[in-house]
């Protein structure tokens, strides 16, 4: 059977690989054409520098002509043959154009020439009979061979011209149908892709309703149906596997009170009923909320997260069934992590969650009310970053004085007005929250400055918390 998992991440390899693949063509090809261009230009270069050295042993002859010093020739002779051993070099790039290498080797023959009559000058043997007249030769040809030298520049510079053209004509068409075979390729695996995703989505969209049912206790509905994929089938067996347990478990807790309720009366009565009522509006609504990160997470094969979450869920609720009026900060901070684990998740990368805790005395501890902080950070989610969908920054601070703790919750929200700072201090339906714990520390620490708001609109909203050390309280129960 196959795997959701491995399907996907092969698409994308494959992907990667054409890619790469296809820059390192473009690369190579590249590479080719800088490559040939450098030769033409090294043999560019070769053919100015034959020119060069012809230049030096024309002045060269001429030196000597003039002042029949024999270093001149010699000189000449040095140039001469560097020449001749510089285009012979390049005859077999010349090969490439009739034109260069005509003009190459009417340049050799006639710097042959002139090489032998500047020999029979020097040795004052006269073919013509006069030395002024072999010399006005010489000077002739000379004129001659600069010319044909100019002319064999200018036809391979255009040899180099066009053969750059044609090679990026070349590349061009390459790179056009390159382009065209790696966009059909990725279209055809986007099609499969979708239809991957496509079929996930349903599978979870059914999963998604069995989870709902169950929230809403109708264990009735169908199972999932499998699919191909062994991964999901996984999930989907598990979810199935879960439904009839809790249908099993419950119907066993139904039974069991039915029991206790046929053998006792009064206070089991009592029990009984209030079993119920938790049973009804607490366990379903919590069911429900954790199988739903759950399946979002066992989605993205993240399951150390799906059990990080039902324990911190887990812990939230012991905290909420138990029936302390105050326990330690540090049990309160405890609780207020599993809430900011499970909130950060819920907001995803809408907005940042930050925590700093900064402990400077290491003495004395302070009681609250369970659930203090919690509302104050639930009340910016909620109202003051209500409409963000992105960059919104939540940082609570708990700072240790000499005789309380500061507990400081910031955010960058739409921040409120004057007189909604007034309105929060009372029971208002949308602040119940903070008027709760303004109202619960004030009764407990028998004090009014326990909390204070810092707000500016369109900038962000600022609660402190003032948590006093020094509690006069025997047993906290």
């Amino acid at each position: 059977m196959r795997n959701l998992r491995t399907e996907v991440v092969t698409i994308f390899i494959i992907i990667a690989v054409l890619i790469m693949g296809t820059s390192l063509l473009d690369s190579y090809f590249g590479y080719l054409i800088v490559r040939r261009n450098g030769e033409l230009l090294n043999n560019y270069e070769r053919i100015n520098q034959a020119i060069v050295d012809y230049n030096h042993s024309s002045t060269a002859f001429r030196l000597y002509n003039r002042n029949k010093d024999y270093p001149y020739y010699t000189e000449y002779i040095q140039y001469y043959e560097q020449v001749m051993s510089l285009l012979s070099g390049l005859q077999e790039a010349f090969k490439e154009s009739e034109q260069t290498i005509m003009y190459s080797r009417i340049s050799l023959q006639m710097l042959e020439e002139r090489n032998l009559l500047i020999e029979e000058y020097v040795n004052y043997r006269t073919p013509t009979g006069s030395l002024s007249s072999d010399y006005e030769w010489i000077t002739m040809m000379g004129n001659y061979i600069t010319g044909f030298l100019n002319d064999l520049l200018s036809s391979y510079l255009d040899r180099i011209n066009q053969q750059h053209s044609e090679a990026l004509a070349q590349f061009n068409t390459y790179q056009t149908v390159a382009s065209i075979l790696k966009i059909s390729f990725l279209i055809f695996l986007a099609f499969i892709m979708e239809r991957i995703i496509h079929h996930s989505n349903q599978k979870m969209k059914e999963a998604s309703h069995v989870i709902h049912e169950i929230g809403k206790q109708n264990f009735e509905v169908e199972d999932i149906g499998p699919t191909s994929y062994a991964d999901i089938n996984e999930f989907i067996d598990t979810t199935n596997t879960m439904k009839r347990e809790i249908h099993e478990l419950i119907a066993q807790i139904e039974a069991f009170s039915q029991q206790k309720i046929e053998h006792e009366q009064g206070k089991r009565l009592l029990a009984e009923s209030r079993f119920k009522e938790l049973q009804l509006q607490i366990s379903p609504h919590f069911l429900f909320n954790t199988l739903s990160m759950i399946v979002r997470h066992i989605q993205n094969d993240d399951k150390q997260t799906s059990i990080q979450l039902i324990k911190e869920t887990s812990l939230l609720l012991r905290s909420s069934l138990n029936n302390k009026m105050t326990i330690t900060l540090d049990e309160e901070l405890e609780l207020l992590r599993s809430y900011l684990f499970i909130q950060q998740l819920l907001l995803q990368n809408r907005i940042d969650l930050i925590l700093d805790i900064r402990r400077g005395y290491g003495s004395g501890t302070a009681f609250v009310p369970p659930l203090v902080i919690q509302p104050i950070v639930e009340n910016a989610v909620i109202h003051g970053l209500k409409y963000v969908r992105e960059g919104g920054l939540i940082e609570i601070q708990v700072i240790e004085k000499p005789e309380y703790f500061l507990v400081v919750v910031a955010d960058n929200g739409k921040g409120m007005k004057q007189e909604e700072i007034a309105w929060a201090f009372t029971e208002q339906e949308e602040h119940v929250g903070l008027h709760s714990v303004f109202k619960r520390l004030q009764l407990l620490y028998q004090r009014d400055d326990v909390m204070e708001i810092q707000s500016t609109p369109k900038k962000g909203t600022k609660v402190q918390l003032y948590l006093y050390k020094e509690v006069l309280l025997s047993t906290p129960s």
